[in-house]
């Protein structure tokens, strides 16, 4: 989301593997956060949703549930 000439949000969700621990997935969004910024400084901010592949799945399952029962 682009605010102003020097000012940009990047929003990211993120499939993490459920075996991953919290400190991997902690170092994992700071390294990719440092990245960003240094890659491109116009971006201020950076949300990272995190969250597990199984968590993914579920979510993307019960969004498909709803969009064909609307359909029907």
């Amino acid at each position: 989301m682009h605010f102003g000439p020097n000012d940009v949000l990047v929003a990211v969700s993120l499939d993490f593997s459920d075996g991953l621990r919290a400190s991997g997935v902690e170092a994992t969004v700071s390294a990719l956060e440092r990245a960003i910024k240094q890659t491109h400084p116009e971006v201020t901010r950076v949300f990272i949703e995190a969250q597990s592949f199984e968590a993914h799945r579920r979510d993307a399952a019960i969004t498909a549930a709803n969009v064909a029962a609307n359909e029907a």
